[in-house]
């Protein structure tokens, strides 16, 4: 018998495998207890999952949440009630507030009092504590716990973190994760291949006066990787685009491209090197606006860019500060290992 999906199962912003894993476990399991009506278990499975979640990202930032007032002030208040309260001791109410400050989440109308609820309805697993308790265990109380799961894994599908950046995504399904061959950032296909971006992510914090990134890059063949600057809205930005189509068209080269409406751009300039190395290749890139500094390179070559009239055109000429940068792919998957960002 085919499952029906009552969970989501988007957790890539969950870059520990082993942590995904059980977790996806236990969202299979849901939707099995939930389809002959487990209650019960589809209330404790829920809130587990969600601790599970709110666990990982609170370490992932936990020397910024320990800045927050507002975490002096629940660490405060707990303190009286128990000198032992440490932060591993925080509830999914107090999590959720937490991490809903780091990431500036939407606000949800109500919704941490349903964390509120929930924070309790956990402790069930205990019979003693449903007996003294007597709250209802029923299909609405199952319907909204899952609901609460689902809504909290939807909000942070729109984000990864790497190396305590936060990326937000933008389109399709990018995969950060960390296993013995290293730190990798994924940037899949759409399935449904209806979106030309693919795969899109930005770094959150806008880019003041500096950032230096380095990482390897490996792109399938007929890929594309474009690295995002300028980025105001989905039909404002610019992007340097590295184009691994195997065509003779004189348009599929390295280049620059501006984006002026949404899914929309032209070739604005062209690389003096017109292709990327077709092996895994070391890409480093520096912004720095007080030295008017903005250097791309491959393998410790740097890409230099002309007009259609065949002039050059310095890239810091183009690059403004204050906005974001990003990374997208289109046609075929590229994978980004090992990055590292200096701000």
């Amino acid at each position: 018998m085919e499952i029906p999906n009552f969970t989501r199962k988007n957790l890539y912003f969950i870059n520990d495998m082993e942590l995904r894993d059980i977790l996806d476990k236990r969202l299979l399991e849901i939707d099995k207890v939930f389809l002959i009506q487990g209650n019960l278990s589809t209330i404790l499975l829920s809130i587990s999952i969600i601790e599970g979640i709110f666990d990982h990202v609170a370490k992932v930032f936990k020397d910024d949440i320990k800045k927050l007032q507002l975490f002096n002030k629940i660490k405060s208040a707990n303190k009286k009630k128990n000198p032992k309260w440490n932060f591993d001791k925080l509830t999914i109410e107090e999590q959720y507030k937490l991490i809903k400050k780091i990431l500036k989440l939407p606000a949800i109308k109500h919704l941490d009092k349903m964390f509120h609820l929930f924070r309790d309805y956990r402790n069930f697993v205990h019979p003693e504590k449903e007996k003294k308790l007597k709250w209802p265990i029923s299909l609405s109380q199952a319907q909204m716990a899952s609901g609460l799961l689902n809504t909290t894994i939807e909000q942070l599908s729109y984000y990864l973190f790497i190396e305590k950046q936060i990326f937000s995504v933008k389109a399709g399904y990018p995969d950060y994760y960390e296993s013995r061959k290293g730190k990798v950032l994924n940037f899949q296909l759409d399935p449904n291949r209806a979106n030309r971006l693919n795969s899109f992510v930005l770094i959150s914090e806008p880019i003041k006066k500096f950032v230096k990134l380095t990482f390897e890059l490996n792109m399938q063949p007929s890929s594309i990787f474009n690295f995002v600057f300028n980025y105001r809205n989905e039909g404002d930005f610019k992007m340097l685009r590295l184009d691994n189509r195997d065509d003779d068209n004189p348009h599929y080269v390295n280049s620059i491209l501006y984006c002026t409406q949404k899914q929309y751009w032209h070739q604005h300039l062209k690389s003096k090197i017109e292709k990327p190395p077709p092996e895994p290749a070391l890409v480093n890139l520096e912004i720095d606006f007080d030295k008017n500094l903005f250097n791309f390179s491959v393998n410790k070559q740097k890409y230099t860019f002309t007009d259609r009239a065949g002039n050059d055109v310095e890239l810091h000429s183009l690059i403004e500060p204050r906005l974001q940068i990003g990374f997208f792919n289109e046609i075929g998957s590229v994978e980004i290992k090992d990055l590292e960002i200096i701000r």
